[in-house]
């Protein structure tokens, strides 16, 4: 984790640790940065004259070459979406503004997924692309992680370049900025999200005429696309968590949060709920009797269908070392393999890329599906697994009739706020890495029952995450108490 990134962008409450100056100055050293890696030293304002928000493609065949034909494409034009937390306006105003300040445009894609952005920026070549949310957290918090020209997110090697750019700029230290005509201009880009929309009904190809399904829109960025895409492939919607009002986003409701859903599906019988969180990266499922799905079984019902539908590239399945090992029982069955990688949707597809794999994810919702997206993607993803689950009549229990979950308890150690976000990690890594605490795990690796073992720092939040897995309950559970209690007592004594 570096300075200011951590596994997921910069992240902070608003306004507090995420700040307009801040946002102001990721802005010039995004473009300082931008120009190190392409060489590009463009500025001024656009010859093409007023943005024709008309002349930009209303297909997504026709978004490269709309976008370009706006301004000289030798310029840096970065992208800007958000999700709909309060402080997205002034974040989004802020960091616009630093990138018109150092010489490049900026195209305002509005409220749109992460996922949207991602898609957009790669199509509609871009130089970059940056998505100010908070993903899963309260509305207080808010992000800005920045996507790469092919939608991809940063490397931690180029992070931490930007984060250089950034101290510059902080310091006093960076580029002149430059004068007048020659300041980039902001494009308002009113078209962005209808051509996510139409990018998700091409890859949907399905008709969900007859089924009755529930969307919990988590107050978020899902809010307006997630609805218009499963009404115009005919579904019947009860809604949920769908009308955003700056402070409500993740608030009880959304894929942390699928207790209520599950209730409201059982309650009208629909035949399927699906959940997203504020910025639609991920996705939670809730059967028609209620049962949750998480990640790892959302991704084994893709990958069986992928499977047999021969569209599921190197038979394998990218997971990372938090999902259930009942993840690799149901996939071994039908001869797919499970690669795990580290924490982080950047991990997974990292491996994906390297390695030529298709599919991918995380537990908690994340899943990649690289046919179609450079990120994870909520809308898309419960698109391909309705897909998958017509052939069950959406029966989830019966696409899972195999399915067994290894008892895996998950719980944390907290570590005390501290105001240098570099000492906060530091402290982290020595927890979890104390010989206290790595004696007692190797001895616990030796205990029967025990299957896996996971003492990990956060990349978001001042905790220790540990997570203990097994055939029986109660014995992942002691052991992963008694590591929880061997933290804390080597926290207190740090302290």
């Amino acid at each position: 984790m570096g300075k200011y990134f951590g596994t997921d962008g910069a992240r902070g409450v608003a306004n507090q640790e995420l700040t307009p100056d801040f946002a102001l100055a990721m802005g010039r050293a995004l473009v300082a940065f931008l120009r190190e890696q392409t060489g590009c030293n463009s500025v001024g304002g656009s010859s093409a004259g007023e943005a024709d928000s008309a002349a930009i493609g209303d297909k997504a065949g026709d978004l490269a070459g709309g976008v370009a034909g706006i301004a000289d494409p030798s310029r840096l034009r970065i992208l800007i979406g958000m999700d709909t937390r309060l402080s997205g306006g002034m974040l989004s105003a802020a960091l616009a503004a630093g990138i018109c300040s150092a010489g490049a445009d900026v195209w305002m894609g509005g409220v749109l997924p992460t996922a949207a952005l991602s898609f957009l920026t790669e199509r509609g070549k871009f130089s970059a692309g940056a998505m100010i949310s908070a993903s899963h957290n309260p509305s207080e918090y808010n992000g800005i992680k920045i996507v790469d020209a092919s939608g991809y997110k940063l490397t931690v090697e180029a992070e931490d370049r930007l984060e250089a750019h950034i101290d510059a700029v902080l310091e006093g230290n960076g580029a002149a900025p430059p004068q007048g005509h020659e300041v980039g201009r902001m494009i308002n880009w009113d078209l962005a999200l209808g051509i996510y929309k139409e990018h998700l009904l091409n890859a949907a190809d399905i008709s969900l005429q007859g089924y009755n399904i529930v969307l919990d829109c988590a107050n978020g960025a899902a809010a307006q696309v997630a609805p218009e895409v499963f009404s115009e492939l005919g579904a019947n919607l009860i809604l949920t968590a769908s009308v955003p009002d700056g402070l409500n986003i993740n608030r009880n409701c959304g894929s942390t949060n699928v207790e209520r859903l599950s209730a409201i599906t059982v309650a009208t019988g629909s035949h399927i709920a699906l959940a997203f969180d504020g910025d639609a990266d991920r996705l939670l499922v809730c059967s028609s009797s209620g049962a949750v799905l998480d990640g790892d079984q959302i991704m084994a019902i893709i990958a069986d269908h992928l499977k047999e539908q021969n569209d599921l590239p190197g038979d394998t399945v990218v997971a990372t070392v938090m999902s259930n090992s009942g993840l690799e029982d149901f996939c071994a069955r039908r001869s797919i393999r499970v690669v795990r990688t580290g924490v982080g949707d950047r991990h997974v597809m990292h491996e994906m890329v390297a390695s030529g794999y298709g599919l991918g994810g995380e537990q908690s919702g994340h899943i990649i599906i690289r046919e179609f997206a450079n990120t994870g993607d909520g809308i898309l993803t419960a698109l391909i697994l309705l897909k998958a689950l017509r052939a069950y009549g959406m029966d989830t229990r019966a696409a899972l009739s195999d399915w067994q979950t290894f008892p895996q308890y998950n719980t944390h150690v907290t570590v005390p706020e501290d105001p240098d976000g570099a000492v906060n990690a530091a402290v982290k890594r020595a927890l979890a890495t104390a010989p206290p605490v790595l004696d007692l795990i190797a001895e616990m690796k030796t205990r029967p029952g025990i299957a896996r073992i996971l003492v990990r720092p956060s990349g978001t939040e001042p905790i220790v995450r540990i997570m203990v897995e097994g055939r029986e309950e109660a014995t992942v559970r002691a052991a992963a108490e008694e590591l929880r209690a061997a933290l804390e007592a080597v926290r207190d004594k740090r302290e």
